[in-house]
């Protein structure tokens, strides 16, 4: 099969949400849930996330998601949530769980922490291609009429 450089709506979609710009204040919570309710009818078709590198995900999982005060260390949980997701289900992704990744990724990069950036570089986890095959990524493509694509690109 040839190679096509044109994006799917699913990449698109990707980088809309990992783009979004997510300051201070923003509630991922509120956010999220137009775009979670868009993709919920779709979470029985599955397809296998890839391999992350184990040993810098432990690194990642390391980081305590809660502090002293028994609060949420919200750049902790955003990038826990690039190795916890793909590792849920048995390894399994649908639509929900990718574009969810992307929003981990974009609060994320809003505010990082610059002692694991090299590690989010190296492995490339600013990237659809990082988690998902091609073929994966055209599979899960195939869900999205351009009715939803609409949908979901009003909903970010």
């Amino acid at each position: 099969m040839p190679i096509s450089l044109e994006k799917t709506k699913l990449e698109i979609l990707f980088e809309l949400i990992r783009d979004k710009k997510y300051g201070e204040g923003i509630d991922g919570k509120a956010l999220w849930q137009p775009t979670r309710e868009l993709c919920v009818p779709f979470d029985g078709f599955m397809v296998k996330f890839k391999s992350l590198n184990t040993k810098d995900s432990e690194k990642i999982l390391g980081l305590p998601e809660q502090n002293e005060c028994d609060e949420t260390v919200l750049p902790n949980h955003f990038i826990r949530q690039l190795v916890n997701i793909p590792r849920k289900h048995e390894g399994f992704c649908n639509l929900r769980f990718i574009l969810q990744i992307a929003l981990n990724i974009g609060q994320w990069c809003a505010r990082p922490i610059e002692k694991y950036h090299a590690i989010f570089l190296q492995n490339n986890l600013g990237l659809i291609s990082s988690y998902l095959e091609q073929e994966d990524i055209r599979r899960l493509d195939q869900l999205i009429t351009d009715e939803l694509f609409q949908q979901l690109k009003n909903s970010v």
